[in-house]
């Protein structure tokens, strides 16, 4: 969603020429640049806020109607603390992706090419990693594990391995996983969290540089 939003609300004025109209009448490029990724990230959080009320308010409504309301009362001690980890780690995604979305749309100017490597750029780490492990598995453990470990410096495994090493199980962690006497590794929230960090730092430069640029003169 953050994706679409994104390249919708940066790409179109570059798209229809509007970005020139804004910038003659004194706007500045990183001023505008800014505004449109707030308003769709705003947006985006709110859509997000409206999901956790709809789901909140269509379980009680399905306990209640079912006359299970007591099973609220055997829920974990900590699941207000998991729905928070949750709600967190589902934000940082966004912002992230945003940040992605807005780079690449500023590099190619057009919504054709923000929604292009955008949209993309998820599904081919997938393809990639899946490839790469299914080789490296083929050739030996040890070698998988290398894979393994550089496949998780992609964007979408740090987002999705930081989702999963936050959350713990009766108060325990996941243990790593061991196959034929030997153990592999499993990644850490902080170092899941630097990757996602330096992406993060990567996109952010890129967009604001990449709408500096002088094919658009205000």
């Amino acid at each position: 969603m953050m994706i679409f939003l994104t390249v919708m609300a940066i790409g179109q004025d570059y798209q229809n020429g509007v970005i020139r109209v804004i910038l003659a009448r004194g706007a500045g490029r990183m001023r505008v640049l800014a505004a449109k990724y707030t308003a769709a990230l705003l947006y985006a959080f709110f859509v997000l806020i409206a999901q956790y009320i709809v789901t909140a308010a269509f379980l009680f409504s399905a306990l209640s109607v079912s006359n299970n309301l007591d099973l609220l009362n055997r829920m974990p001690s900590n699941i207000s603390q998991e729905i928070i980890l949750y709600g967190l780690v589902t934000l940082v995604s966004v912002i992230v992706t945003g940040f992605m979305a807005a780079a690449l749309t500023t590099l190619g100017r057009s919504l054709t090419f923000g929604f292009a490597f955008a949209l993309l750029w998820f599904p081919v780490e997938g393809i990639l990693k899946f490839m790469a492990m299914v080789l490296s598995a083929a050739y030996s453990l040890q070698f998988y594990e290398t894979v393994n470990k550089i496949t998780n410096a992609f964007l979408g495994s740090a987002i999705t391995n930081l989702g999963s090493q936050i959350f713990t199980q009766n108060g325990q962690t996941v243990t790593p996983l061991t196959v034929n006497g030997f153990t592999l590794s499993a990644p850490s929230a902080l170092t899941d969290g630097i990757i996602i960090t330096v992406y993060a730092a990567i996109f952010l430069v890129g967009m604001f540089t990449y709408a500096r640029m002088k094919d658009v003169q205000n």
